[in-house]
């Protein structure tokens, strides 16, 4: 029910089988319903109008070809009336909202991403059934209840996030996640001393700062090390932050949500991405 923007297999190989570079190519019966747009080797699927369309998938390999083809329906486009992330933040515990935004990167220790739109970041909850039909980049409509995890003690306010209850849609598309709403004027010191007692886990922070990796023989841990101050990592042990190994001893600059998961006086960190010339490495944790 929407254009899923999706980039084929262009090429297949097999260690397995002992062969490499099986060009694979495809063809729509009518491009009114779904084309493909190719740029070098790269196709990628769209769908336009609805109706019912058959795709071929050719392959050729050794001056031989084979094909195959599937049947796909593309349906009128359904849209909801709902409220943005913002909104969201802003609700109160509780609340049964239908909130609309793009899949961002994944929560670190629980099953879930982060919602993100030019308004705001919130924290989903979601379970392994309802992730795997996601991806980073996706625009989704969700349908869920805005929580606070928290047992009430003293001196820290706990973590806002939405409770997924339904995928009401998910429109596709590869898009890049908003950060309008990100925090950039902030040190690894300035985080460490946020208040625990205000609610910064609808924040996402970009800062400047290295990485530090620390295994032991009974545990690991991440750390954020500024220039007096430490970050601690939101994990349960290293290998959830595999993606951090290459930026090991280096200053780098980061995406950081504060979080507090676990009733604790101050905030954790989870990272979202770190920023590189090249572009984003992001934290895709709980994707498949």
């Amino acid at each position: 029910a929407a254009d899923p923007a999706l980039e084929m297999v262009s090429e297949v190989s097999s260690d397995l089988l002992g062969f490499t570079g099986v060009k694979v190519s495809y063809a729509s019966s009518n491009t009114s319903v779904a084309y493909f747009e190719t740029s070098g080797e790269k196709s990628v699927l769209h769908t336009k109008d609805s109706g019912r369309v058959t795709i071929t998938a050719t392959a050729t390999y050794g001056g031989k070809t084979a094909s195959a083809t599937f049947e796909l329906t593309v349906l009128p486009t359904v849209t909801f009336e709902s409220v943005t992330v913002g909104d969201a933040v802003d609700a109160e515990k509780g609340s049964a909202l239908t909130v609309e935004g793009i899949v961002g990167p994944s929560l670190v220790n629980k099953t879930g991403f982060y919602l993100i739109d030019e308004t705001g970041v919130i924290a989903v909850q979601c379970t392994d059934e309802q992730i795997a039909e996601l991806r980073v980049g996706d625009r989704i409509v969700i349908e869920a209840t805005r929580e606070v995890k928290t047992k009430g003690g003293a001196g820290y306010f706990g973590q806002s996030y939405l409770q997924m209850v339904d995928l009401l849609a998910n429109y596709f598309g590869a898009h890049q996640y908003s950060d309008a709403s990100f925090v950039t004027d902030i040190t690894a010191d300035e985080f460490y001393a946020l208040d625990a007692e205000v609610d910064y886990s609808t924040t996402v922070f970009v800062m400047t700062a290295t990485v530090r990796i620390v295994v032991e023989a009974k545990y690991s841990s991440v750390y954020i090390d500024g220039d007096q101050k430490s970050i601690t990592l939101y994990c349960s042990g290293a290998g959830q932050y595999s993606f951090l190994e290459e930026f090991d001893g280096q200053e780098v600059t980061l995406e950081i949500a504060a979080c507090n998961w676990n009733d604790k006086g101050y905030w954790r960190g989870c990272v979202l991405a770190v920023r590189t010339e090249a572009g984003k490495v992001v934290n895709m944790l709980n994707f498949y």
